[in-house]
């Protein structure tokens, strides 16, 4: 053997044994969390690891604008509808809430702000519509408006997102009905798609 084969033959090994240990991290990437997957030691962990959801990763935080905005435009919805509640409580107590959690008092100018021009904009917005309380906006609206008068004034939880879908999955919306033989014939007896018809 050549000096330049025994050189090359560890650097060989070495790119295959990457490469394998690569393929199980790539195809879970394929799935909408990651699996289990095991460490083998190769890196000082234990060799059960623990499995990745999106769950885990924390949310961003809420700034007290959105908090304002969400707030103005419930209460605005609130009294389009007909609830029977104090508007200008709800904001008073909100304010305090924004007081009590440290929210600097130039931010807190800026966040009353906010919060009337939303209320402002949502009540010219929904005004004119007469059909606006529908029963599905009825039940957003009061479950929002609860949870502010209970004193929770973060926004409401985001609705779960459609699972996504791997490559090699054949559900979802991308998903396509089967191929069949049907679909590559025509009656008469020509592929489709091959020439004048």
């Amino acid at each position: 053997m050549t000096a330049a084969r025994l050189v090359a033959r560890p650097a060989a090994t070495f790119a295959v044994r990457a490469m394998l240990a690569a393929v199980p991290l790539l195809v879970a990437g394929c799935g909408n969390s990651a699996p289990k997957l095991p460490s083998l030691g190769m890196f000082g962990g234990s060799s059960d690891a623990a499995p990745v959801t999106t769950a885990s990763v924390p949310a961003a935080p809420v700034k007290p604008e959105e908090r304002a905005a969400q707030v103005g435009a419930t209460s605005a919805r609130a009294t389009k509808c007909g609830y029977n509640f104090d508007p200008a409580r709800l904001k008073a107590n909100y304010m305090a809430s924004e007081m009590q959690a440290g929210t600097p008092a130039e931010q807190l100018a800026k966040v009353d702000k906010v919060y009337d021009l939303i209320n402002l904009q949502v009540k010219a917005a929904v005004a004119s519509e007469g059909g606006y309380c529908t029963d599905s906006k009825t039940r957003e609206i009061r479950s929002d408006l609860t949870r502010h008068l209970a004193g929770d004034f973060s926004p409401p939880p985001r609705k779960p997102e459609e699972p996504g879908f791997g490559l090699f999955d054949n559900k979802g919306p991308t998903a396509q009905k089967a191929l069949t033989a049907d679909d590559m014939w025509d009656k008469s007896g020509r592929q489709r798609g091959s020439g004048p018809q």
